[in-house]
């Protein structure tokens, strides 16, 4: 999945929508009329964090699941504290079923 299409799918699950006549994301806290990118989850833990903790708890069960089996099973608690970004992220868009192959 390019990066490109991460951050479009993550910005989607966490409420932005882009204008398609402008290109701008918009979302529902937006006061200043909107932005032309959606926050860049796969470099920063600040967008990413929030978003995972708004999932519910079988979406982040899931995204543990993803994340043991990406580690060959072997994964324990401290491994998921030492996950950058763009792993949270592959996490979660596996978890929610909008993962790309």
């Amino acid at each position: 999945m390019l990066k490109e299409q991460q951050i479009k799918a993550l910005a989607e699950l966490d409420g932005w929508i882009q204008n398609h006549a402008t290109g701008w994301w918009f979302n529902a806290e937006d006061t200043n009329g909107g932005d032309p990118y959606p926050p860049n989850y796969l470099t920063s833990y600040d967008p990413i964090i929030p978003l995972i903790q708004k999932q519910d708890k079988a979406t982040q069960t899931r995204m543990v699941v993803a994340m043991t089996v990406a580690q060959n099973n072997t994964a324990r608690f401290f491994d998921f504290l030492n996950r950058t970004p763009a792993q949270l992220c592959e996490a979660l868009l596996r978890a929610t079923g909008k993962w790309i192959e």
